[in-house]
């Protein structure tokens, strides 16, 4: 039976709607077919048309047959038709085509080449005629011409009073160029910006609008100063700066060459001085993304020889690869820049002389200049040289220590691909450089503590104690949320703007949790640590730092306008299964993403997990507001986050297991902390701090912990029922989502979480298992 919501349409309409199949409205090809883009009035559509010539892919006719009925007969389910990343379905022709509304809200379709399914694009991502282009640029003029990348050229542009600059591919260049390529390469860089942790790092461009017209070109909201390659030979470019680019390059490859699953690591293959920019603060930023293979990529095909890099930055192994793309590509790379900046050299492309077969002449090549150079020096001596420019020698900063070392780091990343290091190292050698401790305030990017004052994110603000009591209304009861592990936390307006106030109170003899002294200043500095690592401050789940306060009274001020703590929904009837399966499984890969380390770090612990310490916003997305007792990540490895009896975590969250571990955190702390928020969700369940009663000597009445109610409910159902036990509350049981062997599977997952250290789920099969569970409400 076909869903009542899918129309039959006749092929006559449908030629209709794509003008009878046209070349302008053919999408590409898929596996058994064609798609072309249609309309319905003013409606956008898809239109899918199975092909009778399709035995090369191994499906004859019936086999289409059978592959169409089947998609109808699968968008009869309402959870496939209700989830946003499948395509919805609207109609159906018998002549083997289907209809799909591909057109969103929120979301405006980008449909690419063959072999790639189609991709949905951010809508402020906006599209920009030609005509609009040579306006903003005045006519591309060589006033506005800033530099060549490999395959056209880079122009400063004006929207309205806005700076940007706009990227246009060229159909010639240096580079031979094989019909397509520029397409290709432009609609690659699009679906790289599918990407939020791709839109979201410092070091890379942000996407603001494209143009397919006239012209293939994108507009990136970038004002560069200049290329790296035009700072690399000037004199007033200082030997802190240049090592500082070089770290920061460093830390933008380990940021892209780490896997993110379900995706492969990105690779971006062609690396060149004339492909980074500085902006005002000399900070480096990576504006060409035209090679970049993996990630949400296509899985990448063998490139020919003419799209093996740039000239100049090309492995000489990559013959060995059967052309293909591998990560010490991009640190064979690393090392020219690194070269280039220290010695105040720049490969220039366009100076180059080619022969009559257009072979250039490598005798240029900065690896082939490093090596001749190095082995000069070190003849006879066999010890340690360096390649420094002179002039960078007297710089106040330079130590001839760190010249060493840094012209060893280059020549390793010019080793045969095998003996390369990996990045993680090449950044691990860079951080020991003295330059770095000595000025660059080093804290902000390793986590270390080094003197001097530290440096905090230009959009967090320093507020008064009095602009905070204005912000709360004097800290008023109607503004009062609830309470955390170390103080309170109160709502707040800012003009129209509403925020969250979070205050650390000092200890009293009525405080729930021992708070020795100064503790508290080392949290909130932590805090301030933990809001420069850029993965956190744009992780939707984690709330947004935007002011501290310092004076009177310990004090931070989040971009957040909460409904309510977890810890108060858990017991509310309103509270939905699918919406208390979806946040289970928003803080399970919120935890995933924390507890994946970002080599050279470790994982970020949370170590305090507490409903309390959850809000709910108005679209029901759970965000964490306190980090006072993370570890790991950017903050420091001290011992003021070692565990102690008042700091291992937060009353009837804490893993039993504790002790035997010497008092440090591990992630199965997280998970068991989990575990207890999971069964709080199924049994509408809170365990409520306050009402937790003390002994004489300060010791927690712990038969009011969930873990307990939950081992001895699951063992006397369990004998009485057998395997198949539920926690899950009656009043859920009849909830209009809820299914029993949902019930069954999450109690299961839950009691996992509590198990025994070595028997604990880890959080990747916590998040599998609730995929599958959630997948009907997302």
């Amino acid at each position: 039976m076909i869903s009542k919501k899918i129309g039959e349409i006749s092929f006559e309409d449908l030629k209709s709607y794509t003008n009878d199949f046209s070349e302008d409205n053919f999408i590409g090809n898929f596996q058994f077919g064609k798609g072309y883009r249609g309309k319905i009035e003013d409606f956008d559509i898809i239109v899918k048309v199975w092909t009778e010539n399709t035995a090369p892919c191994g499906c004859f006719l019936d086999g289409t047959e059978i592959r169409m009925q089947d998609e109808l007969i699968l968008h009869t389910e309402s959870r496939i038709n209700s989830h946003p990343d499948l395509t919805n379905m609207i109609g159906c022709c018998h002549k083997r085509a289907i209809v799909y509304d591909l057109n969103p809200k929120t979301l405006r379709t980008f449909i690419v080449r063959e072999s790639y399914s189609p991709k949905l694009i951010p809508k402020e991502v906006v599209e920009f005629s030609f005509e609009d282009l040579q306006s903003c640029t005045d006519n591309f003029s060589k006033d506005n011409f800033i530099a060549n990348f490999q395959f056209g050229k880079v122009y400063r542009g004006k929207v309205g009073d806005y700076d940007v600059t706009v990227k246009v591919w060229m159909p010639q260049t240096l580079y031979a160029c094989l019909p397509g390529h520029n397409e290709k390469g432009m609609e690659d860089e699009l679906l790289v910006h599918t990407n939020s942790r791709i839109r979201s790092h410092p070091n890379l461009a942000k996407l603001i609008g494209f143009c397919h017209e006239g012209q293939l070109s994108v507009v990136y909201d970038l004002n560069p100063l200049d290329t790296l390659r035009t700072f690399i030979p000037r004199d007033d470019f200082t030997w802190a700066q240049r090592i500082r680019t070089a770290l920061q390059l460093a830390f933008l490859l380990q940021f892209l060459h780490i896997p993110c699953p379900p995706h492969k690591r990105y690779i971006i293959c062609n690396i060149e001085a004339a492909h980074f920019f500085l902006d005002k603060d000399y900070n480096l930023v990576l504006y060409d993304f035209s090679m970049f293979t993996h990630g949400n990529l296509l899985e990448m095909r063998r490139r020919p020889r003419i799209c093996s890099g740039c000239y100049g930055y090309i492995d000489p192994d990559m013959h060995w690869a059967w052309e293909r793309f591998y990560p010490t590509v991009d640190v064979f790379a690393f090392g020219i820049i690194l070269i280039g900046l220290i010695t105040k050299k720049a490969f220039i492309v366009e100076d180059c002389e080619f022969d009559d077969e257009d072979y250039i002449d490598g005798t240029t090549f900065l690896d082939d200049w490093a090596f001749e150079e190095y082995e000069r020096r070190t003849y006879g001596s066999g010890d340690k040289v360096s390649l420094v420019h002179e002039s960078l020698e007297v710089d106040p900063d330079f130590e001839s220590a760190d010249g060493l070392e840094a012209t060893d780091l280059a020549m390793q990343c010019f080793a045969e691909r095998y003996e390369r290091p990996r990045i993680d190292e090449v950044v691990q050698q860079l951080l020991k450089l003295q330059v770095l401790r000595d000025t660059l305030n080093l804290w902000a990017f390793n986590g270390l503590k080094s003197g001097g004052t530290k440096k905090i994110s230009k959009e967090i603000e320093e507020i008064s104690f009095e602009d905070l009591k204005s912000y709360t209304n004097n800290f008023s009861e109607d503004n009062f949320i609830g309470n955390f592990q170390y103080g309170k936390v109160y709502r707040g307006k800012i003009g129209n703007h509403d925020v969250t106030v979070k205050v650390w109170m000092p200890e009293t003899p009525e405080s729930l949790y021992l708070c020795p002294p100064k503790d508290n200043e080392n949290r909130i500095e932590g805090e301030l640590i933990l809001h420069t690592d850029s993965r956190i401050k744009s992780h939707p789940n984690l709330a947004r730092l935007i002011g501290y306060c310092r004076e009177g009274q310990l004090a931070v001020v989040y971009d957040l306008n909460p409904v309510d703590t977890l810890r108060t929904f858990l017991l509310r009837d309103d509270f939905t299964w699918l919406q208390r399966i979806k946040t289970a499984l928003q803080l399970a890969c919120l935890l995933q993403f924390l507890h994946t380390p970002p080599p050279p770090y470790k994982p970020y612990l949370v170590c305090n997990i507490e409903a309390a310490h959850f809000v709910l916003d108005k679209d029901y997305n759970l965000v964490l507001y306190d980090f006072s007792m993370f570890t790991g990540g950017l903050l420091p490895e001290t011992s003021d986050y070692r565990g102690t009896p008042s700091t291992r975590g937060c009353f009837g969250y804490t893993d039993y297991e504790w002790e035997y571990a010497d008092g440090w955190f591990y992630p199965g702390m997280d998970v068991f902390a989990f575990g207890i928020i999971l069964v709080g969700l199924i049994a509408k369940k809170a365990f409520i701090v306050e009402e937790l009663q003390f002994d004489d000597i300060r010791g927690a009445d712990t038969t009011t912990y969930l873990n307990k109610w939950a081992s001895a409910e699951y063992k006397s159902r369990k004998s009485k029922s057998g395997d198949k036990v539920s926690l899950v509350h009656e009043s859920l049981e009849v909830d209009p989502d809820f299914e029993s062997a949902d019930g069954l599977e999450a109690t299961k997952l839950a009691m996992q979480c509590m198990d025994q250290l070595f028997c604990r789920a880890k959080i990747d099969e916590v998040v599998e298992c609730l995929k599958l569970l959630a997948f009907q409400g997302l």
